[in-house]
């Protein structure tokens, strides 16, 4: 699935992997799973929307970065919890939710307005979005470590947040 811009705006068309196209159109090609994934932003954004949109403005992140990292990390399942303990909707570790003074990392409120200080801080230490984005997935200490040369886990949430934030450009 692809979508076909032309003058900064998505136009609808049949794509296939071997069309040729003039060099004003740009071609992005959307995850194969894009309807489902397009839906589950729909469901967060309703759910969890006030709150995003209070702690994105809070930390001066864009309410789509707060969105779409939701989707990554646990799918809006506010009971997610990772193998290494992460909690909740923004995957916060209970020490770092302890460190920014949340008490109760599994509350929605909570968990998102931990994860979004998070992330802002990763993005003042590390400069650029893609860095901030695999830091607040490998950890600072990983990142800091492997550099601009981070791991494919690294690179495929960079990947998975690249192709999710154009859906929710695209389709929504």
């Amino acid at each position: 699935l692809a979508v076909v811009i032309v003058n900064e705006k998505p136009v609808e068309a049949v794509v296939s992997k071997v069309s040729v196209w003039p060099a004003e159109y740009k071609v992005v090609w959307l995850p194969h799973d894009s309807e489902k994934i397009r839906a589950k932003l729909v469901l967060i954004k309703r759910k969890y929307g006030k709150i995003i949109k209070h702690e994105s403005g809070k930390h001066n992140i864009k309410e789509e970065v707060v969105l779409v990292i939701i989707r990554i990390e646990s799918n809006g399942n506010v009971d997610a919890r990772s193998w290494a303990g992460a909690l909740s909707l923004m995957q916060v570790k209970p020490g770092t939710a302890k460190d920014m003074h949340i008490k109760y990392p599994r509350n929605a409120r909570y968990n998102i307005a931990a994860g979004t200080e998070y992330f802002r801080l990763m993005l003042s230490k590390f400069g650029d979005q893609n860095s901030a984005l695999a830091a607040y997935n490998m950890g600072p200490g990983d990142f800091k470590k492997k550099g601009k040369d981070f791991d494919a886990d690294g690179y495929f949430y960079v990947q998975n947040f690249e192709d999710t934030m154009n859906v929710l450009k695209y389709t929504m």
